[in-house]
């Protein structure tokens, strides 16, 4: 990492130490008290020093540190350790639980590398696809256009298959392609696992839409569809505020400009398009398939993936359509639990 090519690093905000190259955190899915190792190079220093201010507490803005604090503290002051050429720093015991660190930038490039005990029970390849797989035995028949059926429709395994839409999108599609194409310069290996991690999505997308058309479909109690939408609810709400901080977030401008895309093919080339622009960023269909359900858009429109092509390019389509889902099975749950229409 070379600072000098650089110039967005961040202010350490708490207490003054300088720009930072790895802002505040926990090393995670690690053994429990396991031994974290960093080793860091520095390339020689610059013949000339910094011009930055250099009031800061005693570190050298030239010489890269790093800095610890107590977790969720930013009252007891920090430590930062100087870091100089082929220095190694080990976090021992619980320190990586109880503290976290960052990485103060210095003058010169810095090659490092960390070296971890990794928990292996989470955080896998081998483990989100068992998870995905759980979420889609739910799927009972699946449509030539996509549309599928539902095995089941208690509570458990509907709250069960939305969680792990989540973890799905947010802790591995989303956080892959933020750093997809750096990995790209050593490896592509990772192109294809993640090709299948996003069409199980897209098959959970569905799964959302097939409960909705469940909570619409005549013969259902108001008391069971009630259990229905208050076992998504929190997790929809939770899906819904992340996509926003993520289109808020200059993260997602590193993403394909495929992912704004969803749905923009038609079947025969949705599934071999190149994995580059494969879409997994606003999934537009499900905010569609939302308003069909909420009968604001004529049911005639829904019946060709193409009109939902055209009317998804708006705006409105794409930030809204879980908003207006959420208040909808507010409304619903308001009305069923206090037998009075809001007004």
């Amino acid at each position: 990492m070379d600072p000098q090519k650089m110039p967005y690093l961040k202010e350490e905000p708490y207490f003054g130490m300088g720009k930072m190259a790895v802002s505040w955190h926990h090393d995670e899915n690690l053994v429990d008290r396991s031994a974290v190792a960093v080793y860091s190079y520095s390339c020689e220093g610059p013949e000339e020093e910094s011009e930055d201010d250099p009031q800061l507490e005693g570190r050298d803005p030239d010489i890269w540190h790093v800095g610890f604090k107590i977790s969720w503290d930013i009252e007891t002051p920090g430590l930062a350790i100087p870091l100089h050429q082929g220095d190694c720093y080990f976090m021992l015991d619980d320190l990586n639980a109880t503290h976290q660190h960052c990485v103060l930038a210095g003058l010169p490039p810095r090659f490092s590398s960390t070296h971890r005990v990794a928990e292996c029970s989470t955080g896998t390849l081998e483990y989100i696809s068992q998870r995905c797989q759980v979420a889609l035995q739910n799927v009972r028949d699946e449509a030539d256009n996509g549309e599928i059926s539902l095995k089941s429709l208690e509570s458990v395994v509907l709250k069960q298959g939305e969680e792990i839409h989540n973890e799905v999108e947010f802790e591995w599609l989303r956080q892959f392609w933020f750093q997809g194409s750096r990995h790209k310069k050593c490896t592509d290996w990772w192109y294809q696992p993640m090709s299948q991690l996003e069409e199980m999505w897209r098959k959970m997308e569905w799964l959302t839409s097939a409960v909705l058309r469940e909570v619409r479909r005549e013969g259902i109690s108001m008391e069971q569809k009630n259990e229905m939408l208050t076992s998504i609810l929190a997790a929809i709400t939770t899906r819904q505020n992340l996509r926003r901080e993520w289109h808020a977030s200059p993260n997602h401008h590193h993403l394909p400009p495929g992912w704004i895309h969803f749905g923009q093919a038609t079947k025969s080339s949705c599934y071999n398009r190149d994995l580059v622009t494969n879409s997994v960023y606003f999934p537009k269909l499900i905010s569609f398939r939302i308003l069909i359900w909420m009968q604001q858009i004529p049911p005639s429109k829904s019946d060709t993936v193409s009109d939902f092509i055209v009317l998804d390019e708006s705006e409105f389509f794409i930030t809204q359509g879980l908003s207006l889902l959420i208040c909808k099975m507010e409304l619903l749950l308001f009305t069923h639990n206090t037998g009075m229409e809001p007004k």
